[in-house]
């Protein structure tokens, strides 16, 4: 028997996400994609502004994962700053160091 991944706990959802397993469609990717203007404005970026915009969007991503999930935004925001947080203070992947305020903002 299969299981849409909507079904499993927000924790399973989110490490099947990060493993590559469940798409992770972000909305706000979606509205500004046929905007050329914006995508021009990015192409012209460095290479290390390209990379942080990047790992916000995909913090973005995640958050709204968890809210689609049945989590509210405070608790999708802390789920996805701690884990980004821990990974940070491990040393592990490209994760940046940044508080919950700044994702709020």
């Amino acid at each position: 028997m299969e299981y849409h991944y909507s079904v499993l706990p927000p924790v399973t959802v989110s490490a099947l996400s990060k493993r590559g397993l469940i798409p992770v469609v972000s909305a706000a990717g979606k509205k500004n994609a046929n905007l050329k203007s914006e995508w021009q404005v990015f192409e012209k970026l460095s290479g290390h502004k390209k990379k942080v915009a990047n790992f916000r969007l995909k913090i973005l991503a995640e958050i709204e994962t968890m809210q689609r999930l049945g989590l509210n935004e405070t608790e999708a925001v802390a789920t996805v700053c701690l884990e980004h947080e821990a990974r940070y203070n491990t040393g592990g992947g490209d994760h940046h160091n940044f508080s919950r305020a700044t994702v709020y903002n």
